[in-house]
């Protein structure tokens, strides 16, 4: 009742003589102001020592803003809430105690959603009430009170342009001002992600058990260190993901990838389903003393769960893509610059064969269409570029060699390429066997009635378009069900040619091996799926909390069975992914979260949280 009662009073207090409009209307606008303003007078002093005065004040005054905000659209607004009361409150009463009827009638959010009406037009339509009230109030002071008019207008303003007023609210906010990122910075940045992928690419092996090892020391002599952590691995389980994802690892290769490296997780020793701190690559021994790391068990835990969704995105994907250029490129490009970065010294020649060719690369990676057939032509075609470019490289890497100045990148990148070309080429290999042949010889499709095709649009449809790995299996018995009519058609015909009797059978197979690798590949990737959310499913983090603090413990003894006594107390912390996971798996009470330290310092004429030591590791 306070939207009708506020508006009665408004307009009862221009109208009566004995009334004064200015203190009745100061009087109602108070009663409408003070829910509003509560929360910015209660945040005028501040709750807590530490903060920046400059960012209180910048709170402070948002909410002041908001405050007054609300303020002006509850008083815009006050004549259709009115009506709308009203509306509903005479409605309720004729129904319960006259017509007894459209007793549940409402309008469902779906409906609403269905119909927004957002134009002028709409708006006015739907607030037609509140317009009407307004419109009523003017005339009402104009032919009563004359006197009271101008301290009415500015209400009866608001009123009559509330319809257009909510419309401006209801608008969509204005776009970001952020910038996407140049075609510079996307490039550097790919180089940046690609260097880094090096890193596993060289050191994940089958010595290292094909866990990452902990970091290479360069100086002063070359050193791997022989120890990985939890935060190592999930690292690195993420990394193969987004390999695939930019385009450097075939699907294949991914999966085999991290099946070897879940492999040697699931042999590791573990305490209450945590890997501990570190462990050994060459033997897998936890190293002494046995620890539990709040913080490399929390990390592992999300590696985990984006591990399993992206296994199963992979296989809703399809199988290759438009992207596998743009990762060989990647590649390309790493082995222009390092070759360009090596201007001195013997090779010259050799150096600008090398970027001639690689020039002469650089244009078949400009692939539009990302059909099977396509693909399959395309890294047939980048194979023997690739072949030269590797060969150039490692001439000029003799050569500079012999002049005292060896330098090894241009090599190492240009067989980058290579690889990346072969992992993608292996997928269309064993995944779609009948691509590449039929990038080649399509003669045996064509033999149909008529000299076209007879088969359904599902063949056509795995010809036309990349499939997914889900789809191949069913495209592909679809295709070999086409195929074997076809077959049994030109076989029954008079004067048919056994050669092409022949190639069908071979491109039958193809299409049934084509089948049952993708079934296979598919069914190993939910079984990875499976394993990492078992993994994830056994870490319990309610040992690692301490209910009287409400805090997690840096970590875990294992061998005199105690908590560290030291604790995470700040939100911008390397644990944050820990608590965030635990109290999202139902480990710990939601309100350990906010026991969790939010000191702030001013950052300009924003603020940023204050972690422990100010690295970024803090705020991952």
């Amino acid at each position: 009742l306070s939207p009708p009662a506020c508006l009665l009073a408004l307009v009862v207090g221009w109208t009566l003589p004995f009334a004064s409009a200015e203190l009745w209307s100061a009087f109602v606008l108070t009663t409408i102001a003070i829910p509003a303003l509560i929360p910015f007078l209660s945040g005028i002093m501040p709750r807590r020592a530490g903060l920046s005065k400059l960012v209180h004040l910048r709170v402070v005054g948002t909410d002041l803003v908001l405050a007054l905000s609300q303020i002006a659209l509850l008083v815009a607004f006050l004549a259709h809430q009115a009506w709308t009361m009203c509306d509903a409150i005479l409605r309720t009463l004729f129904r319960l105690f006259v017509s007894h009827r459209n007793m549940l009638e409402w309008v469902t959010a779906a409906q609403t959603k269905a119909n927004p009406q957002l134009s002028m037009v709409g708006f006015y339509r739907q607030m037609a009430g509140g317009v009407t009230l307004g419109t009523g109030a003017a005339v009402l002071v104009a032919s009563v009170a004359p006197s009271s008019w101008p301290i009415a207008v500015p209400f009866l303003i608001l009123w009559l342009l509330s319809p257009a007023i909510a419309r401006w609210a209801s608008l969509p906010s204005a776009a970001s001002t952020h910038q996407p990122a140049s075609e510079a910075d996307t490039r550097l940045l790919r180089l940046i992600a690609r260097r880094t992928w090096r890193f596993f690419e060289t050191f994940v092996t089958a010595e290292e058990h094909m866990l990452p090892p902990d970091n290479f020391q360069e100086e002063p002599t070359p050193v791997v260190a022989h120890r990985t952590s939890p935060t190592n691995i999930g690292l690195y389980l993420s990394s193969v993901i987004a390999a695939n994802d930019f385009g450097w690892l075939g699907m294949i290769e991914t999966v085999e990838r991290l099946e070897a490296t879940l492999k040697t997780m699931n042999s590791l020793e573990r305490c209450r389903g945590h890997f501990y701190n570190w462990y050994d690559t060459t033997d897998l021994r936890p190293l002494e003393p046995k620890y539990i790391s709040s913080v490399d068990s929390g990390n592992l835990a999300g590696h985990l769960i984006v591990l399993e969704n992206a296994c199963r995105e992979l296989a809703a994907r399809p199988i290759v893509c438009s992207q596998v250029f743009a990762g060989i490129g990647d590649s390309l490009d790493l082995t222009r610059d390092s070759t360009r970065a090596a201007s001195s010294g013997p090779g010259a020649p050799i150096r600008e064969r090398l970027i001639d060719a690689l020039d002469a690369v650089a244009p078949s990676l400009q692939q539009t269409q990302t059909t099977p057939t396509a693909m399959a032509s395309r890294l047939a075609e980048l194979a023997p570029l690739a072949d030269k470019v590797t060969s150039m490289a490692q001439s000029l890497s003799e050569d500079r060699s012999e002049g005292g100045n060896g330098d090894a990148e241009p090599l190492i990148w240009a067989e980058a390429v290579g690889a990346t070309i072969h992992s993608h080429h292996r997928d269309l290999e064993q995944l779609m066997p009948w691509a590449e042949r039929m990038a080649f010889d399509a003669a045996p499709c064509k033999q149909g009635r008529d000299g076209e095709f007879d088969g359904e649009s599902d063949f056509a449809r795995l010809l036309n378009t990349m499939p997914t790995l889900a789809e191949l299996p069913g495209l592909c018995e679809k295709a070999v069900s086409a195929l074997m009519r076809q077959r049994t058609a030109l076989a029954a015909r008079p004067g048919s040619e056994g050669n092409t009797v022949a190639r069908l059978d071979t491109l039958i197979d193809d299409f049934r091996r084509s089948a049952e690798a993708a079934a296979a590949l598919e069914s190993r990737l939910a079984t990875l799926s499976i394993l990492a959310r078992k993994m994830f499913d056994a870490m319990t983090f309610d040992f690692l909390f301490d209910p009287e603090r409400e805090l997690l413990s840096i970590g875990y003894r294992v061998d005199d069975g105690s908590l560290d006594p030291g604790y995470y107390d700040l939100l911008a912390s390397e644990a944050r992914l820990a608590s965030f996971v635990a109290i999202a798996k139902g480990d710990l009470p939601t309100r350990h979260w906010f026991r969790l330290g939010r000191r702030l310092v001013p950052l300009g004429s924003n603020a940023a949280l204050i972690s422990w030591s100010g690295s970024m590791f803090g705020y991952l």
